[in-house]
């Protein structure tokens, strides 16, 4: 009889001890610094109950969520995070938060999301998205100067220009869909043929 205890115990504990996880995290792979950074934690608690929720950047702790402490959420100043407060959205199942101000410079890097259970057990699970902060361009490039059409031996001067963007796109020149960048540099005057 103990046998068959010790078995059902080991099953009911692999049971109660699988449930407790981290299933997903989103957040981008690319930020544009003008718009606002959304990051979203879900997660099983099965049997056990919440602890907090803590978000990291690089290691640094911005923003915890904890249901039973006498301040709900929490907020750490770490550079280049800025928490809109009005979008915090946790509840046992899920933490997700929005960043404002995004820098180039201080904002990318190592996003984590944490979850830990109420005592005894204050089990951890994780996981972690890296992030690169850029300025990325609102619309096409825009040729002008241009004819509807040519034949060969005509000249043109064309300009082509991007939406501001950081880093600074690299353009390419392409005629009848080859790359012209061996014959068409910026400024220069060439035939076509």
């Amino acid at each position: 009889m103990e046998k068959h205890d010790a078995i059902l115990s080991l099953v009911y504990f692999a049971s109660y001890t699988a449930a407790f996880r981290l299933t997903s995290m989103s957040a981008p792979k690319v930020a544009d610094l003008r718009d606002i950074m959304e990051l979203d934690c879900h997660f099983d608690m099965g049997q056990e109950e919440l602890y907090a929720v803590k978000w990291y950047k690089d290691d640094q702790e911005f923003f915890r969520y904890m249901p039973r402490g006498q301040h709900e959420t929490r907020l750490f100043p770490v550079p280049g995070v800025k928490l809109d407060t009005r979008s915090v959205d946790c509840n046992k199942n899920r933490c997700k938060i929005s960043l404002t101000d995004l820098t180039k410079m201080h904002s990318g890097g190592a996003y984590r999301c944490e979850i830990s259970s109420e005592a005894p057990a204050f089990r951890l699970a994780s996981e972690t998205h890296n992030v690169t902060v850029a300025a990325l361009p609102r619309g096409l490039p825009k040729i002008d100067g241009l004819a509807k059409t040519y034949v060969e031996g005509d000249t043109f001067n064309a300009k082509c220009t991007s939406d501001y963007a950081d880093p600074e796109p690299i353009l390419t020149w392409k005629i009848n869909g080859l790359d012209r960048k061996d014959s068409i540099a910026q400024g220069e005057k060439r035939m076509i043929s």
